[in-house]
């Protein structure tokens, strides 16, 4: 895990991985907020951010893999359409990306990881 901070690594030591904070902002160094915009493609066990100019969003794009989730304080946004396994949408947001690229999101498959903290705009793409 790198860049993860010697008291998040101190909690896993003596209290073992399931005591390790769930937000990412607790346990690396974040950039500063700023203000995104792009396709986000939100998948069962997925979540991949492509910033724009990107005119597509899916596992196998190219690039860095940036891993999307919602802080806790705006987690109550409904975002997926009910009936569908994925959705991809248009999204605007303020968000702090982790400062080094790493293991993040599902498994550790994406290099690094964004907290929406203010959600601007959410459109679902079809």
């Amino acid at each position: 895990l790198p860049g993860i901070s010697d008291e998040c690594v101190e909690t896993i030591l003596k209290n073992g991985m399931e005591q390790l904070p769930q937000d990412v902002r607790d346990c690396f160094p974040m950039e500063e907020k700023k203000r995104w915009q792009g396709l986000w493609l939100d998948e069962f066990e997925g979540s991949r951010f492509c910033a724009a100019p990107a005119e597509e969003c899916r596992f196998e794009t190219s690039g860095e893999r940036v891993w999307l989730v919602f802080a806790d304080e705006i987690r109550a946004v409904s975002r997926r359409d009910k009936h569908s396994t994925d959705a991809l949408y248009k999204i605007e947001f303020v968000g702090r990306q982790t400062l080094t690229t790493g293991a993040f999101g599902h498994l550790g498959g994406s290099d690094r990881e964004i907290v929406v903290e203010k959600l601007i705009r959410l459109e679902r793409v079809p």
